[in-house]
């Protein structure tokens, strides 16, 4: 994983972590769209940032009350499943 990868996923992380518990009734699709303006890169690394935002969605959808560091440990535990996935499914 390349640095702007690492960074892309924190600022997607995060920025999703941010909107959700601030709007805590926003829909994905609206949460995704700010996510994606937070994150300033090329496509391909645009789309790791986008993959852990949504594994933050949904880890808080089933767990409402986790904190930040809950949340970007158990990010942090599957990282690797996520870029696997990626990988598998853009080539």
């Amino acid at each position: 994983m390349i640095k702007d990868e690492k960074i892309a996923m924190i600022v997607g992380a995060s920025s999703a972590y941010s909107y959700k518990k601030k709007n805590p009734y926003a829909e994905n699709e609206r949460i995704m769209r700010h996510v994606m303006m937070d994150i300033k890169a090329g496509r391909d690394v645009k789309i790791v940032g986008i993959a852990a935002a949504n594994f933050v969605i949904n880890y808080l959808n089933r767990n409402p009350k986790a904190t930040e560091k809950e949340v970007m440990q158990n990010l942090a535990n599957e990282t690797g499943k996520i870029l696997s996935s990626i990988k598998d499914q853009i080539g």
